[in-house]
């Protein structure tokens, strides 16, 4: 079977790296497939914080990064002040595995999968890409872990969009992401296919934004070959933005024509569709601006469905039947360490202060339900 490359682009959050890192060494702790995972897959960190990360607590985060260095193949490298778009780039020029993702320093992956999607790969060669379920994580999983995970965002998987047209391919998936689909930012991808990635940011590199960053990953992966979109969860996401950090150039300035993706995202893509699909440049970047101003009318859509799903027999099937128990304790697990090791006590003090008012107001909606309905009875 293939190798794996997970590249974690890192900056300024110490305690979501250090939550990360302790989550992936305890899986490699406790899992029964340890020489799968210790044979196939790598990981490459590139932290472009100014310094080092430490903590209250001394030399934790070294500690830490000795420990998963000598039970899996991981390398953490500071480069302090690179860019977002220089790490990406460094990143890639270290990997030399057939296939390779990038990993948010938020989030988790799940092994569960992973050995299942690197055999699709290797069994479908028209298929470049494989994405799994993001499912969000939308509050501290203390207490009852599959509670504090939602999948109702992104309801829509389990299919291949593996047509010859590149339009067409661009069009489907892009409909079907802003009502909610899976990403392809934290997709396994075959190597070929982040290479034509890279090659735009590296030569682009100061004149791209992340939401063009972003679109461009898009377009470039699907028209390098068939996407899955997979039903199976790959990456647990933190959705609570807690501490969030943004790093310069998220978005384009208001001068430009395009003040989310910037005009060179815009010009690179539509050329890009260009090369791999019967339309010339003009008729690109109009079906391109076409699916962009699509995308906002959807919204409302998007909004409907999600309430619907939330909960029920989806959010069963989707998360509980297919995250393993071990999964689940690593996850609950990183997040308490990461809770009483990088929060101040007043921090920590203030949550369960938040989490005992909230069980009250329930436990006091519970007794009122019961008074009302005592009392219509003996009416």
């Amino acid at each position: 079977m293939s190798s794996l490359t997970i590249l974690i682009p890192t900056f300024n959050k110490p305690g979501k790296l250090f939550r990360q890192l302790y989550y992936l060494l305890r899986l490699f702790k406790t899992s029964k497939e340890i020489s799968f995972f210790s044979d196939n897959i790598k990981f490459i960190i590139a932290d472009g914080s100014s310094s080092i990360p430490s903590f209250s607590w001394g030399s934790s985060f070294s500690g830490l990064v000795r420990d998963c260095q000598s039970s899996f193949n991981l390398q953490y490298y500071h480069l302090p002040d690179v860019s977002l778009h220089e790490r990406l780039v460094w990143l890639y020029e270290r990997s030399d595995s057939e296939y390779v993702m990038y990993l948010g320093d938020e989030d988790l992956i799940l092994f569960d999968h992973l050995a299942y999607a690197l055999h699709y790969l290797d069994s479908n060669i028209n298929v470049s890409t494989w994405a799994g379920r993001l499912i969000n994580v939308i509050s501290y999983p203390f207490f009852s872990p599959k509670s504090s995970l939602s999948a109702a965002e992104r309801p829509f998987a389990g299919f291949v969009l593996d047509q010859s047209s590149v339009p067409f391919k661009i069009s489907t998936y892009f409909a079907l992401n802003a009502v909610g689909t899976n990403a392809l930012a934290y997709s396994i991808q075959r190597r070929s296919v982040i290479y034509n990635y890279i090659d735009y940011i590296s030569r682009h590199s100061d004149t791209l934004f992340y939401g063009g960053t972003e679109l461009l990953h898009q377009v470039v992966s699907l028209s390098g070959g068939g996407v899955c979109i997979d039903n199976r969860p790959l990456i647990l996401r933190d959705f609570m933005y807690e501490n969030y950090i943004v790093e310069k150039q998220r978005e384009a300035p208001q001068s430009d024509p395009f003040p989310y993706h910037g005009q060179v995202a815009i010009d690179l893509c539509s050329a890009h569709i260009s090369e791999n699909s019967n339309l010339d440049f003009a008729q690109s970047t109009e079906l391109l601006l076409s699916i962009l101003r699509l995308v906002p009318s959807l919204q409302t859509s998007r909004a409907v469905v999600q309430s619907n799903l939330e909960g029920g027999n989806f959010y069963s099937e989707i998360v509980a039947d297919n995250i393993s128990a071990l999964s689940f304790s690593n996850f609950q697990a990183s997040y308490l360490k990461y809770f009483v090791s990088a929060k101040s006590f007043r921090q920590m003090f203030l949550y369960f202060l938040r989490f005992v008012y909230c069980r009250l107001l329930i436990l006091r909606h519970v007794v009122l339900c019961f008074k009302n309905f005592t009392t219509r009875d003996k009416s």
